[in-house]
């Protein structure tokens, strides 16, 4: 079985492209457009990786690692930021949440 990713970014374009790119790969997709519903569907199913924008209307990719984090059920998952803020704080701060990378906006599906 392939692993599942879950793509969370506001921007509807982005997820169809992220989606596109790693069907293509092998891996298995769903999208959330913000960070609740992101919530909803890590804990409603299997969830391998996720993708995370930090700039959303809802909740920052920040805080939606905060509440993994907070929660021994899903605090395990990996993730990766995949955004617009890409000032060095903002990557060190990434790294320091614990994120397995980080990726700036506009990127191209090939260095995922």
């Amino acid at each position: 079985m392939a692993e599942m990713i879950l793509i969370v970014d506001d921007e509807a374009g982005v997820r169809e492209l992220l989606g596109d790119a790693l069907r293509i790969a092998g891996f298995e997709t769903s999208t959330a457009s913000d960070g609740m519903s992101a919530l909803t569907a890590i804990r409603n199913k299997k969830t391998d990786l996720l993708i995370i924008d930090i700039l959303m209307s809802d909740m920052s990719g920040y805080d939606l690692v905060r509440s993994l984090r907070n929660d021994p059920t899903i605090s395990h998952i990996p993730f990766i930021f995949l955004t617009a803020k890409g000032m060095t704080e903002d990557r060190i701060t990434g790294y320091k949440m614990g994120c397995k990378a980080y990726l700036g906006k506009p990127f191209d599906p090939e260095e995922l």
